[in-house]
């Protein structure tokens, strides 16, 4: 079989738990969960962020965006006045969290929504950033995340 991906729409805003136990609240665009026949592969959450949310996530390193996973910024610094973009992968050992119960057939999208504020689902350290962008006209300036 091969990977295949598809995406749930998150048409509400969704709250994260931080590190510091605050809210951070995301303008989230929708899942991309990848899978190879039944296997459940990679879950990432592309989601928008007032730029003074951005401003907090970038200087506190809340999705692991630790200083030496920086890959350069292209495109320009952000401007204060957009919303930043944000691509985070789930970590694999939250997967099983995403099951849905026997018998119900829910999207994913649902069960991260319906996921209590202590769950790992809804804590901004349980997801790793990969990208950070923002849109410049018909172009996105950002930032690409480097891991091992």
């Amino acid at each position: 079989m091969s990977a295949r991906t598809s995406r749930e729409p998150l048409r509400e805003g969704l709250s994260l738990r931080t590190p510091a136990d605050t809210g951070l609240t995301v303008r989230a665009a929708e899942l991309e969960i990848d899978r190879d026949g039944g296997r459940l592969l990679e879950v990432r959450l592309r989601a928008h962020l007032a730029f003074a949310d951005w401003a907090l996530v970038d200087h506190r390193g809340w999705f692991h965006l630790d200083p030496e996973v920086r890959g350069p910024v292209f495109g320009g610094a952000f401007l204060p006045d957009r919303e930043v973009e944000i691509l985070a992968r789930l970590a694999p050992e939250h997967h099983a969290l995403l099951a849905t119960p026997a018998g119900r057939r829910l999207l994913m999208v649902e069960v991260l929504r319906a996921a209590p504020d202590a769950s790992p689902l809804r804590q901004t350290e349980s997801w790793w950033a990969l990208t950070a962008l923002q849109q410049r006209g018909r172009v996105k300036a950002g930032m690409r995340v480097r891991r091992g």
